[in-house]
C-alpha cells in the first residue's frame, strides 16, 4: 500500500473511533432524562477556555494541527482570575437593584495534554479545576436555617472544586503549507465538575465548531461559528441550554522573522455565544481579551486579560491569566506564505 493512502486510511479509522465515542454520548444529552446529580447549581459558568494545543491563539483554534509532526504533543497549564462572574439582581429586603456576587472571585488551573497525528487530525483532554471561589456574604444558603428568615436566598457553591472533562477533536482540512485553513473541532464535556457550584452540569455537554484561518506574513486571523448542545437547565432564575458560538481574532507577530530569534506574538480576541432563547437581557455574553505570547525553544509562555463587552452567565467585570505549555516531538517545516 503506498504510504499516502496508508496514511489517509489511518486518519479515516481515527476519525470513525471519534464519531464513535461521541455519538452515543451526544445521543444521551439529547435524549437521557436528567440525572440526580447537581440539582442545586447544574451550570457550568467557564465559558473561558484555553484551546488546547499550539495552533491556537488564547481560546481560537486555528484550522491545522501544531508545529509538530506526526505524534506531536503539547501539554498546558493556564491560570486565570476572573471577578463577578455570576451576579444575582436583588429586588426583595434590598434597596432597589442591588447587584450581589453569586460568584465574585474565582481562580481556576485548567490543564490539558494534546496529541497530534499525521498532520491533520490533533485529540485532546482538558480539566478545569476551581481552586477558589468566593460568594457575597449578603447571599443565605437556600439549605440552611437562616433561609427562613428573609434576605436574598440561594446556592452557595463550594469554595473549590473539579469542572468537567472534555475530550477534544480537531481535523484540518488544508495542508499546513497553505497559509489560508478550515477546519472541524469538537468537545465533549462530561458530567465529572461540581454540579452544586456552578462547575459542571448533570448531563455530558457537546462543542462543535467550524474554524477558519488565514496567515498574511506577520498576521494570523482566525474566527469560528458553531453550537454548543446542553441541557436546558434553570437555577433560580438563571437559564442555561443550548447556544450559538462565535468567535473572531487576530494575532501580529513583532519578532521571529530570523530563525535565532524568539517569536514574541500580540493577540485580541472577541468571543461569545447566543443562547436560542435570544432575551437580549442577557443572552448574548461576550468577552474581549489581549494577550502576549513568548516562545523561546519548546516553550510557549502566554499573559492577557479581558473584560465583559456584554454581560451574561460566565462573563465576568475583569478577566486575567498566565499559561505554560511545551510543544514536544518533531518538529514540522513552518508554513510558507
Amino acid at each position: 500500500m503506498p504510504r499516502g493512502t496508508k496514511r489517509a486510511s489511518l486518519l479515516i479509522a481515527g476519525l470513525r473511533g471519534l464519531l464513535g465515542v461521541a455519538t452515543p454520548l451526544a445521543l444521551v444529552t439529547t435524549s437521557s432524562p436528567a440525572l440526580g446529580y447537581g440539582d442545586r447549581a447544574a451550570i457550568d459558568i467557564q465559558h473561558f477556555q484555553p484551546a488546547p494545543g499550539d495552533a491556537r491563539l488564547v481560546t481560537l483554534d486555528l484550522a491545522r494541527v501544531g508545529s509538530a509532526s506526526h505524534l506531536g504533543w503539547v501539554p498546558q497549564a493556564t491560570l486565570h482570575y476572573a471577578d463577578r462572574q455570576l451576579v444575582l439582581l436583588c429586588r426583595g429586603n434590598c434597596s432597589p437593584d442591588v447587584y450581589v456576587p453569586w460568584v465574585a472571585h474565582r481562580v481556576t488551573l485548567d490543564l490539558s495534554f494534546t496529541l497530534s497525528l499525521f498532520d491533520r487530525l490533533q485529540l485532546a483532554l482538558s480539566l478545569p479545576v476551581a481552586l477558589y471561589q468566593h460568594t457575597d456574604s449578603a447571599i443565605i444558603d437556600a439549605g440552611s436555617d437562616a433561609a427562613s428568615t428573609g434576605g436574598l436566598v440561594a446556592v452557595r457553591p463550594n469554595p473549590a472544586g473539579l469542572g468537567n472533562l472534555k475530550l477534544h477533536g480537531k481535523v484540518g482540512f488544508l495542508p499546513r503549507s497553505s497559509r489560508y485553513g478550515l477546519g472541524l473541532a469538537v468537545a465533549l464535556g462530561l458530567p465529572t465538575g461540581d454540579g452544586n457550584s456552578f462547575l459542571g452540569t448533570r448531563l455530558p455537554d457537546l462543542v462543535a465548531r467550524l474554524l477558519g484561518h488565514v496567515e498574511l506574513g506577520r498576521f494570523t486571523l482566525a474566527a469560528h461559528f458553531g453550537a454548543h448542545f446542553s441541557e436546558a437547565v434553570t437555577v433560580s432564575s438563571l437559564q442555561d441550554g443550548t447556544a450559538l458560538l462565535y468567535g473572531l481574532g487576530g494575532q501580529v507577530r513583532l519578532l521571529g522573522a530570523d530563525a535565532d530569534t524568539t517569536p514574541f506574538f500580540l493577540i485580541a480576541e472577541l468571543t461569545g455565544r447566543a443562547f436560542t432563547r435570544f432575551a437580549p437581557a442577557a443572552d448574548f455574553p461576550t468577552e474581549f481579551l489581549i494577550a502576549a505570547r513568548s516562545e523561546p525553544g519548546p516553550y510557549s509562555i502566554t499573559v492577557g486579560a479581558g473584560s465583559a463587552l456584554y454581560p451574561g452567565v460566565g462573563v465576568p467585570n475583569v478577566r486575567a491569566f498566565v499559561s505554560f505549555a511545551y510543544r514536544g516531538g518533531r518538529r514540522s517545516p513552518s508554513p510558507s506564505h
